[in-house]
């Protein structure tokens, strides 16, 4: 842990990020990937200051001289990966940091949720891996009615109950391009972004999308893994909505009882789905057309 990093290396950038509550101070050798982190993790970016961890990218002792040399990266003091190629640090990065918020977040009760928000409320996705939070929360943005909070955690305030931004770009991988006609066109990741990752990301805007103010959560919507037939979504119990939740919570443990009281306060206050069936395409064809 800890925001300062160790003496030597000559850091091209030095660049402060707070993703919720927790921040990083990312310090790196080498200015193209610098400028790769600084896309990926633009909405976060403050000034430089105090930081819960130090993230270093730097070559190893001995390699700084050669033609390829040896990388290292480090966050907080646990080695990531070493490598020779920016796209395997650069990576390595960012999965470190998305890792750690939802360990390290106390401010926030943290679900494994898409969330959009329409007319100043918003709309929970909350499910397991697989069940389609993503692409039906991107599908929603390119409809044009849907501002963005998130696509992987949904941050609900314990105080006001009110779901928070968390503007990381939207990742998919390469091959899941196919199921959302004309978006590659869209997307300025392979463009603006020096280094070349395994997955593609799409920004908000990159759909004419922006990115939303905390707003009170209205719906709660439960994708399946059911992806048989039309799209379904029928009304379920604050009970059953509160259970969902509950069991795709990442930091439950930091407030026990408490965060049930507090997803219970939030399904208390919505109207509760579940979603089976349909394309993620007419999954949020029907959201769109449902929930107004």
């Amino acid at each position: 842990m800890g925001g300062m990093p160790f003496p030597g290396p000559d850091w091209v950038a030095r660049d402060r990020y707070r993703l919720l509550s927790v921040s990083f101070n990312v310090y790196v050798t080498d200015p193209v990937m610098a400028e790769s982190i600084r896309w990926l993790l633009g909405g976060f970016r403050l000034p430089l200051g105090e930081a819960t961890y130090s993230v270093e990218i730097y070559p190893l002792h001995g390699d700084q001289g050669n033609e390829w040399p040896l990388y290292r990266c480090v966050i907080g003091g646990v080695v990531q990966t070493e490598s020779w190629y920016g796209h395997d640090l650069v990576g390595a990065a960012l999965q470190g940091i998305y890792e750690l918020v939802p360990k390290a977040t106390r401010d926030f009760l943290l679900l494994h949720a898409g969330a959009v928000v329409r007319g100043g409320a918003a709309l929970l996705l909350p499910g397991p891996p697989n069940s389609g939070k993503s692409s039906i929360t991107l599908e929603l943005l390119r409809t044009g009615d849907f501002a963005y909070l998130s696509d992987e955690h949904g941050a609900i305030d314990p105080v006001t109950t009110r779901a928070y931004p968390f503007q990381r770009p939207i990742r998919f991988d390469q091959d899941a391009l196919g199921l959302f006609p004309g978006l590659e066109g869209q997307l300025a990741d392979r463009r603006e972004m020096p280094v070349r990752l395994m997955w593609r990301f799409v920004r908000a805007e990159d759909v004419g999308a922006e990115v939303a103010r905390p707003a009170e959560v209205r719906w709660i919507v439960l994708p399946t893994r059911d992806w048989d037939g039309p799209p379904r979504l029928t009304p379920v119990s604050s009970a059953q909505a509160v259970a969902e939740m509950a069991r795709n919570c990442f930091n439950m443990h930091v407030y026990g009882v408490r965060g049930v009281y507090l997803l219970a306060r939030v399904a208390g206050d919505a109207k509760a789905f579940r979603l089976a069936g349909g394309t993620p395409r007419e999954r949020a064809a029907l959201l769109a057309e449902r929930l107004r």
